[in-house]
């Protein structure tokens, strides 16, 4: 039950070395400073740093070594235990000068996460090593996914991959492997798969590069889904798709020139609007659904965005908000009925929840925020156990009430990414998906991940 993008504003693998020769990893870089290390018998080696100096698993990139004494043929090694590690396969490493070496390495998706040597052997067979270096971290990538929007129960997650800006195409990934590009109508230019429930049906949209069309699509046996068009609005030219239940209902919104409004889609792809508990016409979205079919979402008020939760038969019930409070959204609601969002504070927002009151029914209790978050916060997902994942302060979080927030592994000290969907924990695969910043990545660009549940 998770979002495309967070907040307001809801928002390649690597080129391996070219040429690796047989038997020998080493791969020599004319442009590099001459052998001095030859020059001495007795030249010590060291190694001092690796950059980047760490990554996720199912990776390939460059890992630039420094230290000294290093020549031309010199090779690199990741050692565990003092043993080189062969989920971190070294493909070649380019001699840059005495004290720089680049090794091109693919890390395993199922490499330990550890702190590891570098080792450094010469030509000669002198070695250096430099003590914890280099660090596995536990996020994962799925190859050529861009982002994962979505993710059901049992761990099968719905995305899209971008090879090129404008050439987006939807994808379901089962847990391994590539993942399978799925159809989109003909002259489209873009699809994206953005939420899937337990039976792997999926729903989306496409683009012809002007106007989008919502899309569901159905599992046909193996590896193949039947594409079907869903019912769309006159004169709209956007859609997002938020959630979908086990029904095959399916929620989101659309958007035209005047603005735009909460959509449900039943089963048989019919689509009506959802009516907004306020006078003031403005945009609303209906962001998530559970098996219930209470719908959580957020509607225009002349006060500013309000959280709200339909009702199965379609009545709007807005959700109390603090005083102080300048805006609020909901991003997803679970089978509890706890509903997530964030809450415009005096400077920021931060992410909240919304829990049944018991006392009665078709209501909610006053707001809580998910403590102790500090900085701006969005919660994505909820799932049946209360577990929430989401941003914060750019990056990635997971949060329990035991626990509180744990922030999540990235290979971006700036820039983490976002975790957009949590697995349910009694599905036997307890994994949150999103996307994140990968090692080396041209700016903007980002990679589907999954990372283990903290």
């Amino acid at each position: 039950m998770a979002t495309w993008f967070s907040g307001p504003a809801r928002r390649r693998g690597l080129m391996a070395a070219a040429l690796i020769l047989a038997g020998c990893q080493s791969v020599e870089d004319p442009s590099g400073e001459p052998n001095l290390a030859n020059a001495g018998a007795t030249t010590t080696v060291t190694v001092t740093a690796a950059l980047p100096d760490s990554a996720g698993r199912d990776v390939t990139l460059d890992v630039q070594v420094s230290g000294s004494g290093f020549d031309r043929g010199s090779t690199v090694d990741f050692l565990l235990n003092g043993v080189v590690q062969p989920k971190l396969r070294v493909n070649a490493t380019k001699y840059g000068s005495v004290s720089k070496l680049t090794a091109n390495v693919t890390i395993a998706a199922d490499a330990p996460v550890a702190r590891y040597d570098i080792m450094v052997t010469t030509s000669k067979g002198k070695k250096g090593i430099g003590t914890e270096l280099f660090a596995v971290l536990p996020i994962n990538a799925i190859p050529t996914a861009t982002t994962v929007a979505d993710a059901n129960a049992g761990g099968d997650a719905a995305g899209a991959s971008c090879p090129k800006s404008n050439t987006c195409r939807p994808f379901i990934w089962t847990g391994a492997g590539q993942p399978i590009t799925l159809p989109i109508p003909v002259g489209a230019c873009n699809g994206r798969a953005m939420v899937i429930n337990d039976a792997d049906v999926l729903a989306g949209r496409s683009n012809n590069c002007t106007v989008a069309i919502p899309l569901k699509w159905v599992p046909a046996g193996g590896s193949t889904w039947t594409m079907q068009t869903l019912g769309t609005m006159p004169g709209a030219t956007n859609y997002w798709l938020f959630d979908i239940n086990e029904a095959g209902t399916i929620v989101g919104s659309y958007f035209d020139a005047t603005g735009g409004a909460a959509l449900v889609w039943d089963p048989n792809g019919q689509v009506r609007r959802l009516a907004s508990p306020f006078p003031v016409a403005g945009t609303s979205e209906a962001t998530g659904i559970n098996e219930s079919g209470l719908i959580s979402g957020y509607a225009r008020s002349a006060a500013g965005y309000r959280p709200v939760v339909w009702l199965a038969d379609g009545t709007p019930v807005p959700l109390p908000i603090p005083d102080t409070a300048t805006y609020a959204f909901t991003q997803a609601i679970n089978d509890v009925g706890s509903v997530v969002g964030e809450i415009g504070v005096p400077g920021g927002y931060r992410a909240a929840i919304w829990r049944p009151d018991p006392a009665q029914p078709n209501t909610w209790l006053p707001p809580v925020y998910l403590a102790p978050l500090s900085g701006n916060s969005v919660p994505n997902d909820i799932n049946n156990a209360d577990q929430v994942v989401g941003q914060l302060a750019g990056q990635s979080f997971y949060w329990d009430q035991a626990r509180g927030a744990i922030r999540l592994a990235s290979w971006s000290k700036n820039w983490g990414g976002v975790a957009n969907a949590i697995t349910e924990p009694d599905a036997g695969v307890l994994r949150i998906f999103g996307y994140a910043n990968p090692p080396a990545a041209s700016a903007g660009s980002t990679l589907g991940v999954w990372w283990p549940v903290p």
